[in-house]
């Protein structure tokens, strides 16, 4: 415990948000405050240098923007979508490739032969992305 106020913590994320869900995206904050850990949203990692043990991210609020960071260790996601089938059928798809579900029933919204479940669904909740 004594060595955590010794450590920074940040967390870099590209979406907008902490997290994709309202509810606990506020409990996040508050863990985040609490535990003094930096969180920059709209931010994309770009570059890695392991040699130097620096990572290069860039703000995506202000397009160019790139700022360098020194790490001892560095924990990357790398970005995770819908699969590319379905991102070639847009007429299954929503704007964002995923296919397109009633969130009640996992019904197709205009083929009512199809129906989805997992990941690649439109369905409001948080995408783990491991099954994609």
């Amino acid at each position: 415990q004594e060595l955590r106020n010794e450590i920074d913590v940040t967390y870099n994320t590209a979406l907008p948000v902490i997290f994709g869900v309202k509810k606990y995206a506020d409990a996040l904050w508050g863990v985040c405050e609490r535990r003094n850990i930096k969180v920059n949203v709209q931010t994309v990692l770009t570059e890695v240098d392991g040699d130097k043990k620096q990572a290069v991210f860039e703000n995506l609020k202000n397009p160019g923007e790139k700022y360098t960071k020194d790490y001892s260790f560095l924990h990357v996601t790398p970005p995770m979508g819908p699969p590319e089938i379905l991102k070639n059928h847009q007429i299954l798809t929503n704007e964002a490739g995923f296919l397109a579900v009633d969130p009640k029933t996992l019904r197709h919204s205009r083929f009512d032969n199809i129906y989805g479940i997992g990941d690649c669904t439109s369905s409001p909740n948080s995408k783990t992305m491991a099954a994609i």
